[in-house]
């Protein structure tokens, strides 16, 4: 067994990450045995997106992976949700937006 090239992994990642619902894509793993090859990896979307629409968007990119390498690899896709981070913070006062926009000058 060993791991597909360097070009073939990157071609993986273009694909998937060429998807516009695609946060990102890790854990890609790689092999080959022989003629059989193997595709892994951990596919980030939107948390909020319904279970059918994600399932969508991974047999598609599954399909796009298998156009490209060929149809006897073997492509397994893990989906997991990518929770927006919430921005932490407190509101500012009048006195202090005041400053901020002085220090930044005309628009």
């Amino acid at each position: 067994d060993r791991e597909l090239p360097d070009a073939a992994r990157e071609r993986i990642r273009a694909i998937a990450l060429a998807n516009p619902f695609v946060r990102d894509l890790h854990d890609l793993k790689t092999r080959s045995s022989g003629q059989a090859r193997f595709i892994q990896f951990h596919l980030e979307l939107d948390g909020d997106m319904s279970l059918g629409a994600a399932h969508d968007i991974a047999s598609a990119l599954e399909l796009a992976i298998r156009a490209e390498l060929g149809a006897d690899v073997e492509v397994e896709t893990h989906i997991e949700p990518m929770v927006a981070d919430e921005l932490s913070g407190q509101n500012i006062e009048a006195s202090g937006l005041a400053a901020i926009a002085s220090a930044l000058g005309p628009r």
